[in-house]
């Protein structure tokens, strides 16, 4: 049995190589892009935030975990938040924060480059 190209790019460990397969679902997996502008750390919180609440029977909507994740970051206050969320049961949807999350992503990144030298500041 011939080794192939692949086993030569493959790590030296004692441990096997286990095939990833199909994961377990989470209930995270429906807001994995909004939680991916959080840290590790916010991250985990903010998913032990989501299955505490679900076995408390709570089912945040999308724009609640939005707003949720852009209060962790600071974009929005807790006290937006709230205003928000009355705004939701009053039947009116207030405007996506998703848009404000992605431009202090943005924002960071690029200061983060900027901080490193990766990036000409003329641009």
């Amino acid at each position: 049995m011939s080794a192939g190209p692949a086993a030569a790019h493959r790590p030296i460990s004692p441990w096997p190589i286990v095939e990833a397969g199909p994961s377990t679902p989470t209930i995270a997996d429906d807001y994995a892009d909004l939680l991916r502008y959080l840290s590790p750390a916010q991250r985990r919180g903010m998913i032990s935030r989501l299955t505490v609440g679900y076995y408390e029977d709570w089912r945040p909507g999308r724009a609640e975990v939005a707003d949720l994740v852009a209060v962790e970051l600071g974009v929005l206050t807790w006290e937006g938040a709230a205003q928000r969320h009355r705004q939701r049961l009053s039947g009116d949807e207030p405007d996506s924060i998703t848009p404000q999350i992605r431009a202090w992503y943005r924002e960071r990144a690029l200061a983060r480059r900027l901080h490193r030298g990766g990036v000409d500041a003329r641009r």
